[in-house]
């Protein structure tokens, strides 16, 4: 049973990255084993930052092949294969006639994506000269038929259409039977019939069984994928993409041993005489699922002494303006990752009199439909497709570089400790008419840091900032209402049980995805906190 996942944001940014934002990938952490998704240009570095060791990731999963997802790949694949063998690094003869590997031993790095990764990836490590001090292997989910026609369907642009031929062109000139010295052939994997790929991770078995050939010795074991499965499906993008799906399974509930233990032992002796000289030892029979029929009468049914666990599912979707696609295989989960890429910011009256608006839509119907034809969503509909799922969480990712990271190592909260600010706080409770009993005699030491601020909070900062802020702190106030209006716009689609339920990511954001407790009365799960945790993944502080 995986006790501890965690969740690391390395990057956060849409198409281009800004002075708080990075490209997009993050890291999902499960017992010390981390397995990264996505890799957009300088993920390594942001690894770096972060509390996540780069020697316990083992698996990488692509969501779709747009730059900002995929340009980390390669200097990513070439650190993390370093990392993962480090003593074959230091000792590598980097000549191209090396045999110093370890074939039976040497660990090799899985990678997941979609149709077209393999040949990325080959085609960047063999022009920049690359040598791998082990191996890697990339898992190429095959287009289902309905979705690779709608694709070729809807190419009704000319200059779209050349550009397609010339790709596909480019890829059949690239023969498959000629790999990366480092790399060993992984698989096509084809989709069920209803078009999803179900537990991904099991194809890696044949590796780790088979002896028959050099392919199937480079496996580096990995005690998660006995506890999480992968699921994953095409969205719909702009280009072919995937979202996955990480569920736990095969999991066993904790025995109520106030119920089994007595029992038990007060059919001890009838026990004995029946060679069951370990009453206790009957417990595995329960959590086989196997009704015990005591000696004296009682009966325990593992429904009743066995509390049921929560299985934690947590849903990552690459860049989409509609993952419906996926919904059969991500209800009821725990944590929802959402792109929100854009925000209608304006103002949302009719706007009849516009010669454009030949429906009559409103200016907010329009932004969104623009959204929507560049293969995006807006908050309003990642919090629609939370409450599809019935999701518990929501977490909106991927923003447009406009949106700044409010909790960036670069961009904190205003500095309550600042002098300035702290004398003018003082002057205006002086000069305020509110009564002094509404208002805390002076600002705590230690403001609770969270991923936006309290409305008590913004309106004193309102008030300093009509009474003479700089420029820098009025543009931090600004950007903590951009980003409230996110989440409360998500959140009138979603109407969670509260705002703490929808998470804006940040670079550096780290999100511990808790099991949650069960009742062992009433068998019913309840939160002993208000909200999941969330920390600066640097230095792990509670935001």
């Amino acid at each position: 049973m995986a006790n501890t996942i965690d969740i690391t944001f390395l990057g956060t940014s849409s198409a281009q990255p800004s002075t708080t934002r990075n490209h997009s990938s993050l890291g999902v952490r499960v017992n010390g084993t981390v397995w990264l998704f996505d890799a957009g240009e300088g993920t390594q570095r942001q690894l770096m930052y972060s509390t996540l060791k780069l020697g316990k990731v083992n698996k990488v999963f692509i969501t779709h092949l747009h730059g900002d997802h995929i340009y980390g790949l390669p200097g990513l694949v070439c650190t993390l294969t370093a990392a993962l063998n480090p003593q074959n690094h230091m000792d590598r003869n980097w000549d191209e006639e090396d045999t110093t590997k370890d074939p039976e031993n040497t660990p090799c790095l899985e990678i997941y994506g979609p149709v077209g990764l393999r040949n990325y990836l080959r085609s960047a490590l063999t022009f920049s000269y690359s040598r791998l001090p082990i191996y890697y292997r990339v898992h190429e989910l095959v287009l289902p038929e309905q979705e690779s026609k709608e694709i070729e369907e809807g190419n009704t642009s000319p200059d779209k259409q050349n550009f397609l031929d010339m790709r596909e062109r480019f890829s059949q000139q690239l023969k498959s039977d000629v790999l990366h010295p480092d790399e060993l052939l992984g698989e096509d994997i084809q989709p069920d019939d209803d078009g999803l790929f179900r537990d991904l991770l099991q194809i890696e078995k044949k590796y780790e069984t088979s002896s028959d050939n050099k392919n199937s010795k480079k496996f580096k074991g990995d005690p998660v994928k006995d506890k999480i499965c992968v699921h994953a499906s095409y969205i719909k993008h702009s280009v072919p993409a995937l979202g996955y799906v990480l569920e736990e399974y095969g999991l066993e509930g904790n025995i109520r041993m106030e119920l089994v233990k007595p029992a038990l032992l007060r059919n001890k002796d009838s026990l004995v005489a029946q060679g069951i000289t370990q009453p206790l030892s009957l417990i595995r029979e329960l959590k086989r699922g196997k009704i015990l029929n005591l000696p004296d009468g009682t009966t325990l049914d593992p429904k009743d002494v066995i509390t049921p666990t929560e299985k934690r599912k947590i849903v990552i979707l690459g860049d989409t303006n509609n993952p419906s696609k996926i919904a059969p295989l991500a209800q009821n989960s725990t944590i929802l990752i959402h792109e929100a890429t854009n925000m209608y910011e304006g103002s949302e009256k009719t706007q009849s009199d516009d010669i454009n608006n030949e429906n009559n839509l409103n200016a907010s119907e329009q932004y969104r439909i623009k959204v929507i034809s560049r293969g995006h969503s807006t908050p309003e509909m990642a919090g629609a497709f939370a409450s599809q799922l019935n999701a518990q969480y929501l977490i909106l990712n991927h923003f447009s570089s406009r949106y700044a990271s409010l909790n960036h190592n670069a961009i904190l909260q205003p500095d309550w400790n600042d002098q300035n600010i702290k004398a003018e706080v003082e002057r205006i409770y002086q000069e305020s008419t509110v009564s002094s009993q509404s208002l805390p005699p002076q600002l705590p030491n230690n403001v609770s840091k969270r991923d936006l601020l309290s409305k008590k909070e913004k309106e004193l900062l309102q008030e300093v900032n009509e009474h003479g802020l700089t420029i820098d702190k009025q543009k931090i106030v600004n950007d903590w209402e951009v980003m409230e209006k996110i989440r409360n716009k998500a959140a009138s689609t979603f109407q969670p049980r509260s705002l703490d339920h929808i998470i804006l990511a940040d670079d550096y954001l780290q999100v511990e995805c808790n099991r949650q407790k069960v009742n062992s009365d009433t068998s019913s799960s309840v939160t002993t906190n208000s909200s999941i945790p969330v920390f600066r993944a640097w230095n792990h502080e509670l935001i």
